[in-house]
Order: structure tokens, then sequence, then C-alpha cells
């Protein structure tokens, strides 16, 4: 009982903290993007 709380847990989290690298990862490579394409524009 208390061992699969404890991974239900743990897996909350860790698919949380997956989620919120993902948004950063993709939030990064567009604003990275975006400095890329006015630089070329220049």
């Amino acid at each position: 009982m208390i061992n699969d709380l404890l991974s239900f847990m743990l897996n909350l989290v860790v698919t949380f903290n997956v989620r919120i690298i993902l948004r950063l990862l993709v939030g990064r490579t567009f604003y990275f993007s975006n400095i890329f394409i006015n630089f070329l524009k220049s």
C-alpha cells in the first residue's frame, strides 16, 4: 500500500518535472530561433 503510494507520487513528480523541462527547452529554442532570424534579416 505505502509502496504503491510512493511510486505514484514519484511518477507524478517525474512527469511534472519532465513537462517543465520540455516547456523550458521549447521556449528556449523559439527564443534563440527568433534572435537568429532577426540576425539574418538585418
